[in-house]
């Protein structure tokens, strides 16, 4: 998900704010808002919880941010990206559905009894609950991580 804010600041006063709004001890600390900042942008995570310590492998996306200075103020520019944790996920869940695709399909081919394909609907249909409920998390927390970063900047 991509999308921009607006600001009526400088380039050098939004990295200012950006800087006192994270955290000055990195990552694992107790805090609204995760990540770091330098003059070229920003990564940030929203922390859903600020009573417990957030990790940085975690499901959530990762906010990167670029300051685009113009005539009318500064320009942020955001993209969100997955951590490596759904990376790694994503990929074994497909790894699975493979599986369950080539031994179904096997059963096909050289199967005469078809025995074994009520056995793998069960499996299928976990996987199918699976993802979608992946997918429909991850977009979840991509919206709310946008609704959180655009109100961190709305006061500018």
């Amino acid at each position: 998900m991509k999308y921009s804010i607006k600001t009526k600041m400088t380039k050098e006063e939004c990295i200012e704010y950006t800087k006192d709004i994270l955290p000055k001890s990195g990552w694992l600390k107790k805090s609204k808002y995760l990540g770091y900042v330098n003059n070229k942008g920003f990564k940030i995570t929203v922390n859903p919880s600020t009573n417990r310590y957030y990790k940085q492998n975690s499901f959530k996306s990762v906010n990167v941010g670029k300051f685009e200075e113009h005539d009318s103020g500064v320009i942020i520019r955001v993209k969100q990206r997955q951590s490596i944790a759904v990376s790694i996920f994503s990929t074994i869940i497909c790894i699975f559905a493979l599986f369950i695709i080539g031994i179904m399909s096997l059963e096909i081919v050289y199967g005469e009894d078809y025995s074994l394909i009520p056995c793998l609907l069960i499996p299928i249909v976990i996987l199918i609950v699976v993802i979608i409920s992946c997918v429909y998390g991850f977009k979840n927390c991509a919206t709310k991580d946008m609704e959180e970063i655009k109100k961190m900047y709305s006061k500018l």
